[in-house]
């Protein structure tokens, strides 16, 4: 399959969803001089493709989609490709300590706010696990989404919920029931209290903050440690050397049968100066 549009080729190399509203495809430009490669939304339900362009209306990077148009029955909408690593997927693999895990939701936080995607699609991709990372901790979204779940009515307020549940589950998943961001994300998820992603964002920038503190003290203690430890073993080598050096040289005496150790502490007072004790 192939589609045409202004001076692009696009020709179908992989079926990634097929829906009963959309189907989600991956194509390359034929035409290109380069190799590039495209995701393409088939939306086949007209009010559907309305109510999907209309949130795109509403962003301030009309960048974000490469190109659309309408093919026989359906409307298309080209965005970049992007390959799929989901941090579902590879978060063991990738996350071990509490601060990664911090760091982590507060990149995830950043790009939901710079990303230019509008809310009824962001939310889409944060339930249906197009929250992707990459080896050098980098996240993006892709585009494998169903529509037929578009609400246009979702806003921030439930993304950041969403982002919320996410985020608990991952300090569940590296151990950190007891951080102070961990109760705090509980707390409010529970609550329901999140409605900007900035507050989210504050409360892991808090938390990190303070475990930089902690940290920079425990490193502290440590090196008064290794100092005091550096120091010890050093009076125990010069006294080693010392005992080995004792050691020799009564071994040594001994041997040569003038035991000049001993004669210390036997009869040290027979002779003062020229004269003998012994009449």
């Amino acid at each position: 399959m192939t589609y045409q549009t202004g001076n692009m080729l696009l020709q179908k190399t992989q079926d990634v969803f097929v829906g009963a509203i959309n189907d989600v495809v991956v194509c390359r430009d034929i035409a290109a001089d380069t190799t590039m490669f495209y995701t393409l939304l088939i939306i086949k339900d007209h009010l559907t493709a309305k109510r999907f362009l209309e949130s795109f209306n509403t962003v301030a990077d009309k960048n974000i989609i490469v190109a659309s148009f309408t093919n026989q029955n359906d409307y298309i909408v080209v965005f970049k490709y992007d390959r799929t690593r989901p941090v579902s997927s590879f978060f063991d693999a990738d996350i071990s300590k509490t601060n990664e895990c911090e760091q982590l939701c507060m990149r995830i936080v950043a790009e939901c706010m710079s990303c230019g995607i509008p809310y009824p699609v962001m939310y889409l991709m944060l339930t249906q696990d197009q929250l992707n990372t990459e080896r050098d901790g980098s996240v993006y979204f892709t585009y494998n989404i169903d529509l037929s779940e578009l609400d246009t009515g979702i806003g921030e307020r439930e993304c950041v919920l969403e982002c919320g549940k996410m985020f608990y589950e991952f300090l569940n998943r590296v151990g950190s029931s007891r951080t102070a961001s961990f109760r705090l994300i509980e707390m409010k998820n529970r609550r329901q209290e999140y409605r900007h992603f900035t507050e989210l964002y504050r409360d892991f920038k808090a938390s990190a903050i303070a475990f930089d503190d902690g940290d920079r003290k425990t490193r502290l203690k440590n090196a008064a440690r290794k100092r005091k430890d550096g120091f010890l073993r050093i009076v125990f080598i010069i006294c080693a050397i010392i005992i080995v050096i004792a050691l020799i040289t009564l071994i040594t005496e001994l041997i040569v049968g003038d035991a000049a150790f001993f004669r210390i502490f036997s009869n040290p007072f027979k002779t003062i100066g020229t004269e003998t004790m012994l009449q």
